[in-house]
């Protein structure tokens, strides 16, 4: 598998995670394990295909892990800190 399909796969993987949860990797590999199947209709061996189809899903999921860190941050900038509301409401009694 070449290093631009790899990369491609993990800001796939990163983008998913953004968004969704972690059951959307199961139909996502399963899309990729469907793209493989031309591969078997070429005429490649059977580990050729194989190996693809395990690197795809290491690809997506390790895109998917890298992906977490900036859904935690976007999760936290739109999150008001609860201290200073608790000192706001103390203050205006």
């Amino acid at each position: 598998m070449a290093p631009t399909t790899f990369a491609i796969l993990f800001l796939i993987g990163a983008t998913l995670s953004v968004r969704f949860n972690v059951v959307i990797l199961f139909p996502a590999i399963g899309l990729a394990v469907l793209g493989t199947a031309v591969g078997i209709a070429h005429g490649d061996s059977v580990g050729a295909v194989m190996l693809t189809i395990a690197l795809i899903a290491v690809a997506l999921q390790v895109g998917y892990l890298f992906g977490l860190v900036p859904r935690a941050v976007i999760a936290s900038l739109g999150v008001p800190e609860r201290k200073s509301l608790i000192v706001e409401e103390l203050g205006s009694s």
